[in-house]
């Protein structure tokens, strides 16, 4: 229960609404503040769908962009939220005129730049991802500038808080080349995922697999989540004559170019298109691989979850996914090289002592991701 001393603390996630990775990480690490000593608050800066809000104490404020009901301040906000790049006084119009006692932007870019409108007595720039594509010099003409842009905003950013947090050592590599000046700024606090609840979950429901050895993505189908990719490794791997199946968890824009690969390379019957469903662990404990393919990513949740379950991963080498495979004892990073990628798969699946020392190691790594450990983390920086 709160109490007049509780501090009031303001969370600003891009939306909170898609079911993505770092909505997960929030919804947990909400879940998990102490509501005795915490008032949570949370803005979306983009509204999806509506949802029960099971997080005991929180309070939702009304989000800037609201896709569930599109009128003139759907669009007037909107237009707001894009010109606060350039002009970050406009943020103020979309801010609560209240004070927090701590202010979180919970990714970086937008929703970074309206915490430099809001009162409180310390801001937090939480950054979920490696911001490599802010390096301007890497591109050329307009888009130099365009990218230049987006650096300058990003600076005045991180010159105004007073604390960053960076989810892996690759995030922390990308904000230091980057920016210099925040290397004395800058928390780790990486991912924490309720452990528990995700191996009771993967209980509630037995999944049987349609053949010996099973693959696995779990995530959103778009283009970045290069999930085309990992149909034709299936391919390529049926074609050698293996016996392996695939499950595809998510919704998207890509589902029906995805259904219609899978068709003209005849693995109709052998990959499994489930939708969204919400309780995914059991079908993540009946695999035998997470799959990941992304061109971008953070420190995948996904893949956090399946190691919790004992299910080591293949994946892109993104993000912090290297130190999650703890140097390919429980993970293999490759090339998006369909004979890399499938020659990876090949060899765990041949052999079974790999397989029962990987499994083993998930479980331990994925110790270091309990939520447990990062709220003493969070609680410590919230009260500092």
């Amino acid at each position: 229960m709160q109490n007049k001393q509780s501090k009031r603390i303001l969370f600003l996630p891009y939306t909170y609404t898609l079911g993505g990775g770092s909505e997960k990480i929030l919804h947990t690490i909400l879940k998990s503040l102490d509501k005795s000593k915490y008032a949570p608050f949370l803005l979306e800066c983009s509204h999806f769908k509506n949802f029960k809000n099971d997080v005991k104490g929180l309070r939702l404020l009304s989000p800037i962009i609201d896709f569930t009901r599109i009128d003139f301040v759907h669009y007037f906000s909107k237009i707001i939220l894009i010109l606060t790049k350039y002009f970050p006084l406009l943020g103020k119009l979309l801010v609560p005129a209240d004070s927090f006692d701590v202010a979180i932007s919970f990714n970086y870019q937008y929703p970074s730049f309206l915490l430099c409108n809001v009162k409180a007595n310390k801001k937090i720039a939480w950054v979920h991802g490696s911001i490599e594509d802010l390096d301007y010099s890497l591109e050329k003409g307009f888009a130099m500038l365009k990218t230049y842009i987006s650096y300058i905003a990003q600076e005045r950013v991180f010159k105004s808080v007073d604390k960053i947090v960076v989810i892996s050592n690759k995030t922390f590599d990308s904000v230091v080349k980057l920016y210099p000046f925040c290397l004395d700024k800058i928390e780790f606090i990486p991912n924490g995922l309720d452990l528990h609840m995700i191996q009771s979950m993967s209980k509630e429901y037995i999944v049987k697999k349609k053949a010996d050895f099973q693959l696995i993505f779990v995530g959103r189908l778009d283009a970045n989540k290069n999930v085309l990719f990992l149909i034709e490794v299936l391919a390529r791997l049926l074609n050698k004559g293996e016996d392996v199946s695939m499950i595809i968890l998510g919704e998207g824009s890509m589902l029906h170019s995805l259904q219609k690969k899978a068709l003209e390379l005849n693995v109709e019957r052998n990959i499994s298109f489930l939708g969204y469903v919400n309780n995914p662990y059991p079908y993540i404990l009946s695999s035998d691989l997470v799959c990941l393919a992304s061109y971008a990513e953070g420190l995948p949740t996904v893949l956090i979850e399946g190691l919790a379950l004992g299910i080591p991963f293949i994946s892109s080498d993104v993000g912090g996914v290297k130190e999650l495979s703890a140097g390919g004892t429980c993970g293999f990073v490759s090339e998006l090289d369909i004979d890399i990628y499938s020659k990876y798969i090949l060899l765990y699946s041949k052999d079974a002592n790999r397989q029962d020392e990987m499994r083993k190691m998930a479980k331990r790594m994925s110790l270091n991701y309990d939520i447990k450990k990062q709220i003493t983390v969070i609680d410590k920086l919230l009260r500092g």
